[in-house]
């Protein structure tokens, strides 16, 4: 792989004899084209907040599962709950049409 970032020294402003280095990016060697990849593994409708009771513990788990995007959300009381939260909400996605899909 090349370095494509090069450092020289140069003067402050005001000439004096005091210098600073500064870097910069050479355009001459070759670079790797990357591919963009627009399907997210983990997209973004797929984004939660897990919100814990103060008074929960690991043996009785309760909290509030809130969809980022959607809004969408629903109280657990125990971890199986949360789960069973998180798999109805991804199967509830399985059945929308992403928005962009009319424009195509």
């Amino acid at each position: 792989m090349f370095a494509r970032i090069w450092v020289k020294w140069r003067r402050y402003a005001d000439n004096s004899a005091y210098e600073s280095r500064y870097a910069g990016f050479d355009k001459s060697l070759p670079t790797a084209e990357m591919p963009f990849n627009t399907d997210s593994k983990y997209p973004t409708r797929r984004a939660y907040v897990v919100k814990v009771r103060g008074d929960a513990n690991p043996n009785a788990l309760a909290g509030r599962l809130e969809n980022l995007v959607t809004g969408r959300q629903c109280e657990f009381a125990s971890g199986r709950e949360l789960l069973e939260s998180l798999a109805n909400d991804v199967e509830a996605t399985l059945h929308e049409r992403p928005p962009d899909a009319e424009s195509k």
